[in-house]
C-alpha cells in the first residue's frame, strides 16, 4: 500500500518490486513520523513544442472540417490538463483534494510551464 504523494515513493516501490522485495506499506515520512510533501521545485518542464496538441482537441473531426471552411482557426477548441499546485484550504464535503494533498496550497515555480 502506498500511502500519501507518491513523487519520492513511486521509484523506491518500483525498485522494490524489480528486486521481489515489496513492502507492505510505502509512505513519506520525515525523522519525527510526520508525512513529508514533496517539493514541486522538480518538476521537469512542459516540451510544448514537442506535444501532438490536436490529441487535445475537443471538436470532431467531421465538425472540425466543416468549420474550417467558415474560417481560419475555426474547428480547434483545445482542454489541456495541467497542474500548477497541489492542495485547498476549503475542505468541500465532495472533494477528495484535501484530503490526499493537504488544507494549505503548494505551488509549482513557473518556470515549469
Amino acid at each position: 500500500m502506498a500511502l500519501g504523494e507518491a513523487d519520492e515513493t513511486w521509484p523506491k516501490i518500483v525498485e522494490d518490486a524489480a528486486r521481489g522485495q515489496l513492502k507492505d506499506v510505502y509512505s513519506p515520512v520525515d525523522d519525527f513520523g510526520q508525512e513529508r510533501k514533496p517539493s514541486l521545485k522538480e518538476y521537469p518542464a512542459i516540451p510544448w513544442d514537442k506535444i501532438n496538441l490536436d490529441q487535445f482537441n475537443l471538436v470532431p473531426k467531421m465538425v472540425k472540417r466543416t468549420l474550417q471552411r467558415i474560417s481560419d482557426g475555426w474547428g480547434t477548441f483545445r482542454i489541456i490538463p495541467m497542474e500548477s499546485g497541489r492542495g485547498c484550504p476549503y475542505g468541500c464535503e465532495f472533494c477528495t483534494v484535501t484530503g490526499f494533498f493537504g488544507d494549505s496550497i503548494r505551488f509549482a515555480p513557473t518556470k515549469a510551464w
